[in-house]
Formats: structure tokens, sequence, C-alpha cells
């Protein structure tokens, strides 16, 4: 059975929910019946004091998603003005938030095509390579090992099969293509154009 709209949601709220302790966790589909909402998650804790845990986890892993960092730095140049008269070709955007930094790098001048991204834990890291494959390293591990991912479901798996989904059938975007997500990163290419004008670091509000 297809799965409705908020199932990522739904999923963000039971993985929350489970970090805290929750038990006697149930996901009631009601979307197909009720207007209300697409899922409800039912769940119970041990005392007043966790169940106000509980939700108060729920509440902080949604925000997260599509959070604004408190700071924007961006670095600007034209390395090839012969090719590229008008515009930046060069730029180095560092984005600061409470418990994390984002480096965002993008160029026109690399000799070769680049789409990956490196993520840095405590005890670990994971990478992207291009569009299919990714880099696992784990505590104890010499390096990285190669890891085939899980694949995405149609039509989220193809950009032009994606926005046709939602343009001709009503998908409502979910995830890194939701409307909250895409606002704020509208919100950070301001800023960072400010900043790369100013030459100063942009404070998110």
């Amino acid at each position: 059975m297809t799965r409705l709209p908020g199932w990522e949601r739904t999923l963000a709220c039971v993985r929350a929910a489970l970090d805290h302790k929750a038990y006697d966790l149930v996901v009631l589909e009601t979307g197909r019946v009720s207007s209300i909402a697409d899922y409800f998650v039912v769940c119970s804790g041990r005392s007043d004091t966790q169940v106000e845990a509980i939700a108060d986890g729920i509440d902080e892993d949604l925000r997260r998603n599509g959070e604004r960092p408190l700071t924007v730095t961006a670095v600007t140049q034209t390395i090839k003005p012969d090719i590229y008269p008008k515009v930046d070709d060069e730029a180095t955007i560092v984005l600061t938030y409470p418990k994390a930094q984002a480096i965002l790098q993008a160029s026109w001048n690399w000799p070769f095509d680049r789409k990956d991204m490196e993520v840095y834990g405590q005890a670990g890291y994971v990478k992207t390579i291009k569009r299919d494959e990714l880099e696992v390293r784990l505590p104890g591990e010499v390096q990285g090992k190669r890891v085939e991912p899980t694949a995405i479901a149609p039509p989220e798996d193809d950009s032009l099969n994606y926005l046709r989904a939602v343009v001709r059938n009503g998908l409502k975007p979910e995830g890194l293509g939701s409307l909250e997500v895409n606002v704020v990163v509208a919100e950070i290419l301001d800023a960072a154009r400010e900043s790369a004008k100013s030459g100063k670091t942009v404070k998110m509000k």
C-alpha cells in the first residue's frame, strides 16, 4: 500500500519518541478516513516527567528538520572572468549551528564533476560518492567501507518524475523537498549574498 505524504515526518516522530524511551508505541494511519491527519503516533511514558521529555524531544526533532543556522559567512570569487564575466564562479559558505558546522563549496572551476557530501560525527563518518554510493567508517576501522544505500522509492528517485508528481498528482513535498526546508535554503542564500558583499558574518534571526 502506498504511504501517505506524512510518513517521513511520522517516522521522525517515532524515532524521537523511542530515543526518549517511549513504550507501547503505535502508529495509526488515519489519512484515508479523516482529513485531520495522515497518521497518529500514540505512545506511553512511565511518569509525567518522561511524557514531557518525549513530547519535547519530538518537537525538537521536527524543528531540526529545516533548522535555520545561527550565522552565515560567505566568500565568493570570479576565477575565470573570461568565461564568467558577470557572475561569481567560486563560493565557500560556512553555516554555524548550536552543535555543528556546515561548509558548502560550490565551483564552476573544478576539473571534474563533483556532487558529494561528507558528514563527520563523534565516532565516525559517512561520505556520499556521486549519486548512488556511500563510504562509512566506524570506530575501530582503519579505513572506510563502501556501502550500497537503500534505493529511493519512486517518484523521489528522479527529480523530473518528482516534480511531475507534485504538479500533476498533488504529491505533498516532504523532507528535503518540503516548503519549510526550501524557505530556509532561500534565506541562507540571501544571507550568503549579503555576507559576500559586506565581508561580514550575517547572524540569522
